[in-house]
């Protein structure tokens, strides 16, 4: 069974995480960098595109009907 699990970390820290990750046969990899101006973008491949405002999650529906 294959896990995902994304975080949000301060870059100083990203060596030490994937560290931890490592030591617990955890592969792990940097998807993007929060910026100043707080623009939604994604780089793929060195190119950066706009970051989708909203997304088709079926996970959100089926958890906001339990609550």
């Amino acid at each position: 069974m294959e896990r995902i699990l994304k975080v949000a970390v301060d870059p100083k820290f990203k060596g030490e995480v994937e560290k931890v990750l490592k030591q617990h046969n955890l592969e792990g990899c940097c998807l993007g960098a929060f910026t100043r101006e707080q623009r939604r973008i994604l780089v793929r491949k060195g190119r950066e595109e706009q970051f989708p405002e909203t997304a088709e999650d079926p996970y959100e529906r089926i958890l906001s009907a339990a609550l």
